[in-house]
């Protein structure tokens, strides 16, 4: 299967933007998830445009055993230095729901006990709804998915649940899914708007990508789709042009590559860094010394977490259980 060699620098961008999100004195980089959210729709239609074996399998090997062992270190770590978070406590309730993918409130957050799950949350729910449209009809998948989409956001807009379950999964986040699969149609078709030449498209989208670092995007709720996950389409249609042959594009790839390691492990560096070294609340020689070193760090410890989980055992997973060879 080919691959799309701007998606993976899309993917390190999206990866280090949230990692960005999380450092004190610039906050700014949030939309990153919802570049994440855009390019999994996008990839969901990608991968399966010739079929959908064994789907499940893929994306339970690719997501959750990482997702499950970074989730019993929070636990680990709260049990036996519960003074390292502010907000996180254990109970057996919360590890279940956590493994399950099932939101619940955690002391006033919506999230799982490794904070960042929440938007595997989301994931799990979109490969659930994307399965289900595909076995139903593979050919019509994108139209079928994206009703379904849009009949959950309708109907949380208009009852406005109280539960928790409900609400969490009837959110117009979710749109973002259906810009990348409706992308990913156009793009399979070889039409997809007018394109542009690579400095352009390059340029535009890193204009529209520092313009986000200023946009509240949270502040507006239910209208994040619009607010940041408008803009965040735009940069990835913009970058989806290029050819990633720019200074630079290695690292973004490599960086893409271990992003998922990188998403799930980078609060353990950046949060140990700023609360047990030296707070990086705000811009000084030493907070911007402790972040580019936490930064350093926070990519060593995702390569190591990359090679051992996603490259080692998830390339065992894959040889016993889909009988797929592993690759770098």
């Amino acid at each position: 299967m080919q691959r799309i060699d701007s998606i993976q620098s899309m993917r390190g961008i999206a990866a280090l933007s949230v990692v960005f999100s999380h450092v004190g004195f610039i906050k700014g980089g949030a939309f990153g998830v919802d570049l994440f959210f855009i390019i999994s729709g996008f990839i969901m239609v990608y991968i399966t445009r010739s079929g959908f074996d064994e789907f499940i399998k893929k994306r339970f090997i690719r997501v959750v055993p990482l997702y499950w062992f970074m989730t019993m270190v929070v636990v680990f770590l709260v049990v036996i230095k519960p003074g390292l978070f502010s907000s996180t406590t254990f109970s057996y309730e919360f590890l279940i729901k956590s493994l399950l993918f099932i939101p619940f409130d955690r002391n006033g957050y919506i999230e799982p006990l490794l904070g960042v799950g929440w938007t595997l949350n989301y994931e799990m729910f979109f490969y659930l709804i994307f399965f289900v449209s595909m076995k139903i009809s593979h050919k019509n998948r994108i139209v079928l998915a994206s009703f379904i989409i849009f009949s959950m956001v309708i109907f949380g807009l208009l009852l406005n649940p109280d539960d928790v379950i409900m609400k969490f999964f009837t959110s117009p986040l979710l749109i973002e899914f259906i810009f990348g699969m409706v992308l990913c149609n156009l793009y399979l078709k070889d039409f997809y708007g007018v394109k542009f030449p690579g400095v352009m498209a390059g340029f535009s989208a890193l204009c529209i990508y520092i313009a986000l670092f200023f946009v509240p995007g949270k502040e507006y709720g239910d209208f994040r789709f619009l607010v940041w996950g408008v803009p965040t389409l735009l940069v990835f249609y913009f970058l989806l042009n290029m050819s990633f042959s720019f200074f630079g594009a290695t690292f973004l790839s490599w960086v893409g590559k271990i992003s998922y390691s990188l998403y799930l492990t980078h609060l353990f560096v950046i949060h140990g860094f700023d609360r047990l070294l030296y707070p990086m609340d705000r811009v000084e020689l030493y907070s911007i010394s402790v972040f580019l070193t936490s930064i350093l760090i926070s990519f060593l410890v995702a390569y190591v977490v990359w090679f051992i989980f996603e490259y080692k055992f998830t390339g065992y997973l894959n040889e016993m259980f889909l009988k797929r060879e592993k690759k770098i």
